[in-house]
This record gives C-alpha cells, structure tokens and sequence, in this order.
C-alpha cells in the first residue's frame, strides 16, 4: 500500500483537471505497480499498440475535439522511503475510460463516482459562471451528443445483426430509447418546462453531469459491442448506470438546493 498523504481527489494542472494514478490506488486500496500496468495496458489498447507520447504526455482523440481529448501524463512520485517510482496524472476523459478496466476492484464503483464528481466540483469552480461560459459548454455538451448520435448508429446496426426486427424497421426508436432513459436520469437533478429542450434549462455544472451520462452511454455500448453482449442487455446496463449516475450526483451534489448562475 502506497503511503502518501492526498488532500484532494483532483489537482488543476496544465489549465486542466487531473488526478493520479497514486490518488486512485489509494482509495482503491490497491497496489499502485498493478494499476500502472492497467494503465499501461489500456493506453497500448487505445494507441492500437503503438503508443505516441510527447514529453510523457499521451494524448488520446478517440470520441470528440480537443475539449475531451484524454490525456495520460507519464510521470514520478517518491514513497515514504523516497524512492521515486512511476506514476500517470490522467484528465477527466482518460479516467472516465479508465474506470471501464477497474471493475475487478472491490471499491471501484465508489471510487470512480467520488473521483467523478471531484472532476465536477473543480472543473466548476475553475470556470467562469456567466453566460459567455454556459454558451460554450452547451456548445460542447452538442459536441459529445454528435459522438452519441454516430454510437447509437453503430447500435442499431448491431442490433439488426443479432436480428432486431423492430430497430431494422423502426431505427428512430433506438435514439429515442436512449435520449428517454438519460432524461429520466436528469430530471432527478434538474426540472424543465415540458416540451422544452432540457439542455437549454441546465446550469453548467448540470450540463457537465449530461456530457458525463453521454460519454457512459458511448463507453457503455462500445465496450457491450466489444464483448459480443445481447443488445438489450447493452440498453439495461446503460439505464442502471445512468441511474447510478444520477443517485449519487443527488447524495453529493455540493450545489443542491440552489441554482447556478447560468
């Protein structure tokens, strides 16, 4: 076990939000050398076995622009002892991918909602509650739902492979079923005038907690794909973790009971 003292889940670094694979294996309770080789192992997957790093740094543009590029920062830390081993600083996007490799680990639900919504609560502090602001991340809440329109294509399709008549004559329904089940979530966090574009209604931090519950959905049907699982059992794992997402935001939300300025 890794004796190290951490205060904080993330750290502001680069003009990004980070946290380390040090924070993550101790409050896994995890040997931090077997979570360096996890993320070893994922950043040699996503690099289709040939990582490129600049400086340490592995920059990963597999879902969207620049905005949620993943970022692993190849680094060191000393033990008690001093000894300096290997470490991974990671953004948000690269945990988010990341916590699809720890579901082994006892803790790792707990942890990766904890770690999550410290991105959250940073992220928004670090930002500049005005209008210009909110603009700019509805316009980037836009980019990652283009990503969630082109997985739930590759959705559909698989599903009429594994014989879905009803997505082969009706592939609206698959958009809709998917939109409904991340609403559903939402609106335990955020009401909105029926009818409307609920996108329009949400603060930023809300608008971070979507973008998250549509990087899950894309993560969740990529890696369903992936295995070969039924596809209704993909849409079941989405709607249980999108509910996950939604109850924990409620339990730990530190702005709940009053609205952001937007």
């Amino acid at each position: 076990m890794i004796e190290k003292k951490v205060t904080d889940l993330v750290f502001k670094k680069r003009r990004d939000v980070f946290t380390s694979s040090v924070i993550i294996a101790n409050e896994l309770e995890v040997e931090h050398k077997d979570l360096v080789r996890t993320i070893e192992k994922l950043i040699n997957f996503l690099c289709a076995g040939s990582p490129v790093e600049n400086d340490g740094i592995f920059e990963l543009n597999r879902y969207s622009g620049d905005r949620y590029k993943m970022k692993f920062i190849k680094t060191t830390y000393k033990n008690k002892r001093g000894r300096e081993y290997k470490s991974y600083d990671m953004n948000r996007p690269a945990f988010m991918k990341l916590v699809m490799q720890l579901g082994r680990y006892k803790k790792a639900h707990k942890v990766q909602n904890s770690i999550i919504q410290a991105f959250f609560g940073m992220e928004d502090m670090l930002l500049n509650i005005k209008n210009k602001n909110w603009l700019e991340t509805r316009n980037e809440t836009k980019a990652i739902r283009g990503e969630y329109t082109d997985i739930v294509d590759e959705y559909i399709k698989y599903a009429v492979e594994q014989g879905s008549t009803f997505y082969k004559n009706n592939p609206q329904f698959a958009y809709s079923n998917f939109t409904k089940v991340t609403n559903k979530a939402l609106t335990t966090i955020a009401s909105h005038p029926l009818g409307k574009p609920i996108r329009d209604y949400l603060n930023k931090y809300e608008l971070i907690q979507l973008s998250y519950m549509e990087s899950t959905t894309i993560q969740l049907i990529e890696i369903g794909m992936e295995e070969g699982a039924h596809y209704k059992v993909i849409y079941e794992r989405v709607k249980v973790a999108l509910k996950e997402i939604a109850d924990f935001y409620n339990k730990t939300n530190p702005f709940k009971g009053r609205r952001l300025e937007q």
